[in-house]
């Protein structure tokens, strides 16, 4: 009896690990990140200029895209909290409409102009604790490009022209300006972000890194099971 027992709690954690199958994981899909972005922002663009936003699309934000009108910087003082509002909500039903994550995420700005993105169970649109980040959004104007990151090392661009999207497209890029140069610019601030030698992953990347993340889950729970079951050991009895 001891010896059946013992070989299913080694036996279990493999169970668990297959669930009859491969271990799940939500890896955060960061091209639908930044189509969920791009579509917010284009709303009440004339068709013309969504024809020009699509060309801009279609080079995977890799190109450097020259601006005609530049884009005033917001102060941090001067930011619309109402229109903030209103594009964080629709920003946060779009990424739940295009099931970014199997889990609903929220959104919300930093004071360092990122736009945090963090499950949100109960879609209150506030980080409570335990409701992980999972992805930003960061200006880097250095390329005229918004840059998407992930937990696990995985970065998508997407280069804007100012010219192109809706009006919401200019308050956002000028507001993400703003309130980066103020927060990043004293002596005794963190160093502000650059992407300019991080290398951007492939517009396929998505289904390779659900692999390699759920290769390293399934990895790390092999190797807590081998702990549990083999650091004291169990008697088998006669």
């Amino acid at each position: 009896m001891k010896r059946t027992f013992a070989t299913c709690l080694l036996v279990l954690p493999m169970l668990v690990l297959s669930g009859c199958g491969q271990a799940h994981v939500d890896v955060v899909d960061l091209n639908k990140v930044l189509d969920a972005l791009v579509q917010v922002l284009d709303e009440g663009t004339a068709p013309t200029d969504q024809a020009g936003a699509a060309k801009i699309a279609a080079n995977d934000g890799k190109a450097e895209v020259s601006s005609t009108a530049e884009i005033q910087s917001i102060e941090p003082a001067k930011q619309d909290p109402v229109k903030e509002s209103n594009f964080l909500s629709k920003y946060a039903t779009k990424l739940n409409e295009m099931k970014v994550m199997d889990q609903p995420v929220g959104v919300q700005m930093s004071p360092g102009g990122e736009i945090i993105g963090f499950v949100d169970p109960n879609q209150n649109m506030v980080q409570d604790p335990g409701e992980t980040k999972e992805f930003t959004v960061t200006i880097d104007p250095a390329n005229k490009r918004l840059v998407a990151s992930d937990n696990h090392g995985y970065h998508r661009p997407h280069a804007y022209h100012s010219n192109h999207g809706g009006m919401m497209m200019g308050y956002l890029l000028g507001s993400m300006m703003g309130r980066q140069g103020s927060y990043y610019s004293g002596p005794m601030s963190a160093a502000k972000p650059s992407y300019a030698n991080t290398p951007m992953s492939d517009s396929n990347y998505h289904k390779s890194a659900v692999s390699s993340v759920r290769s390293r889950v399934s990895s790390s729970a092999a190797s807590s099971a081998r702990v549990r079951t083999g650091s004291k050991g169990f008697s088998l009895g006669k």
